[in-house]
């Protein structure tokens, strides 16, 4: 996903980017679709510009207790400053360098951190899960087990 810097000097206002997972580097099964929507606004500030928006991904998840693949609806937010000025650039998540002799800037990788920096440690189906039998390996939300 490119953010071309005339667009972001003419101010994005909520507008849509549909990405393909692949161009994320997803190639295993990570997004149930094959693509992920981030919807962006944009405004100049001082040095810059602040861009704002969400990331919504439908995430394959296997659960850790019975085991079972589920989808789930992920909304990330995205808070940005993109500068050029090398002196007030800090190397922390939220601020990226955007040089002005660069026409656009390539957001693959921030939109993949983000993606990946939101999955929670441990997934769960459901708070109702029984997970497996410690006996038998069976899935407990199926069967019960003796």
């Amino acid at each position: 996903m490119k953010l071309f810097r005339k667009d972001l000097e003419d101010g994005l206002n909520k507008r849509l980017f549909e990405i393909n997972a692949e161009s994320l580097g997803f190639y295993d099964k990570v997004l149930r679709d094959d693509k992920l929507s981030c919807l962006l606004s944009s405004k100049i500030i001082g040095q810059g510009f602040r861009v704002r928006g969400t990331l919504t991904a439908d995430i394959i998840k296997t659960c850790d207790r019975c085991l079972k693949e589920y989808s789930e609806i992920q909304t990330s937010y995205l808070n940005l400053i993109l500068t050029s000025n090398n002196d007030l650039f800090q190397d922390n998540e939220n601020m990226v360098l955007f040089p002005e002799s660069e026409e656009y800037l390539e957001m693959n990788n921030i939109v993949k951190d983000q993606i990946l920096l939101e999955l929670p440690m441990k997934t769960i189906c459901s708070p109702e899960c029984r997970g497996l039998c410690q006996k038998c390996g069976s899935d407990l939300n199926r069967i019960n087990c003796v």
